[in-house]
């Protein structure tokens, strides 16, 4: 059904993830080794949680529009790509995989900070294309400090803020709403991972 041609290469530890990121393969799989293997690869960093920031009076780029937006700002820099690739294979990937959220998040973190530098001239020189999201975040983010990792999703308005537990996230939205940084257009939700890999249906 993939129509995959090459011959599979044997490989685990922290290698595949980088193989797959570096483009060099297309799709990882562990094939069961006996009846009653349950395969448990996605259930990565099961405790933490996303809480997920919506602007309802606001939409993101899409279409033309998102086309012009890109095709008026100057390339991505080879060193800011560089940045970008070191920091998702060297903490990104490998604190997803280990449970290790302090890592994961200082990754995430400085990979939404050299994105939203570089898009920030199509967003009215901000990281946020909502005012509302960019003030509750950044907030959330001063108040937790290295417990947190923020950014934006393309190009918004929603933005997310990944912490490392349900009380942790809980504890930040009860005390963002306490603060009244929460603006009346946003929508707050608490969410955990998926944790499953894909179902392919054969039709």
């Amino acid at each position: 059904a993939l129509n995959v041609q090459a011959a599979p290469v044997g490989m685990d530890s922290q290698a595949k993830y980088a193989v797959v990121a570096r483009g060099d393969a297309h799709i990882y799989l562990r094939l069961p080794t006996r009846a009653d293997y349950v395969e448990r690869i996605w259930d990565h960093a099961a405790g933490w949680r996303v809480i997920v920031v919506q602007d309802v009076q606001r939409q993101g780029l899409s279409g033309a529009a998102e086309r012009d937006a890109i095709a008026a700002l100057p390339a991505f820099a080879q060193a800011q790509a560089a940045q970008v690739c070191h920091e998702v294979l060297m903490r990104v990937l490998p604190g997803a995989a280990d449970d290790d959220f302090a890592s994961f998040a200082a990754g995430l973190n400085r990979v939404q900070a050299l994105l939203g530098e570089h898009f920030a001239p199509a967003q009215d020189g901000s990281a946020w294309s909502s005012a509302p999201v960019g003030c509750a975040l950044p907030w959330m983010r001063d108040l937790a400090g290295d417990g947190i990792a923020i950014g934006q999703s393309s190009w918004g308005p929603t933005g997310f803020a990944f912490v490392p537990s349900l009380a942790a996230a809980t504890a930040l939205i009860e005390r963002a709403q306490s603060a009244g940084v929460v603006a009346p257009a946003l929508r707050i939700s608490c969410v955990a991972g998926r944790n499953r890999g894909a179902v392919v249906v054969q039709r």
